[in-house]
């Protein structure tokens, strides 16, 4: 079972690789390159981070197999949100 999907578990990986898993054999790398400031409210904690992949394809928005040597596999919905030259950025809000 993979890791609970907290803020702090994700600051913990900052700047780290993950592999996305596309399709039966077909992997990318991404990294996290941002983890937001935590909002609380009473009921509820907020934040957002953000992963580059390779600037040679974009992966569509919706849910994605995530996998990381800490971390284990997940589900995650990625949203594409830019595109620079060092890649394509994914954002996905919790």
């Amino acid at each position: 079972m993979s890791a609970s999907l907290t803020h702090e578990a994700f600051l913990a990986q900052h700047h780290s690789k993950f592999q996305l898993q596309e399709g039966a054999v077909e992997t990318a790398e991404l990294e996290l390159t941002d983890v937001s400031s935590l909002l609380r409210t009473d009921n509820q904690e907020a934040y957002s981070i953000t992963f580059r992949g390779p600037a040679s394809f974009v992966f569509e928005q919706r849910i994605h197999r995530l996998d990381h040597a800490q971390m284990g596999a997940f589900d995650i919905f990625l949203v594409p949100i830019a595109r620079d030259g060092e890649g394509v950025y994914y954002e996905a809000v919790f």
